[in-house]
């Protein structure tokens, strides 16, 4: 017997799923070129961007001009590793956009202060710290 004729069962599904490798490879990559896939991708990379510009002047506060500025090299940086072509004007408006959503989400969901926290709705407890029952309940 030959060799090859022996092997030939595991060398097809070695080619097979190789092949299938390479088609799923290029199918990603031909969906990642359209125009609608790149415009959810720039919004997706511009608010990872933010909040990662945010984290890093938490502290200090330089403005928002050298915040975008910071933003827009994060946002070309992580364009250039991912094969993208960036785009500066769409970089620009997407970062302004998820500023917005980053400022409305801070204004609408603010804890309430701990001061407007009615404390006579706590429970009783006892000295062991487990809850004693006030009253009784009616029959």
């Amino acid at each position: 017997m030959n060799i090859f004729t022996t092997m030939q069962p595991e060398l097809v599904s070695i080619v097979v799923a190789g092949a299938v490798g390479v088609v799923a490879y290029l199918y990603q990559r031909a969906i990642q070129g359209l125009p609608t896939n790149l415009q959810k991708l720039f919004d997706e990379l511009a608010q990872v961007a933010t909040q990662a510009v945010e984290q890093t002047y938490a502290a200090s506060n330089p403005g928002g001009a050298l915040k975008k500025q910071a933003a827009m090299q994060t946002i070309a940086a992580m364009s250039h590793e991912l094969g993208l072509k960036f785009n500066e004007r769409h970089a620009s408006a997407a970062i302004e956009s998820a500023v917005y959503n980053m400022n409305l989400y801070q204004h609408y969901y603010q804890p309430a202060p701990t001061s407007s926290l009615d404390s006579s709705i706590l429970p009783a407890s006892g000295p062991t710290g487990v809850g004693v029952v006030t009253s009784t309940p009616e029959k």
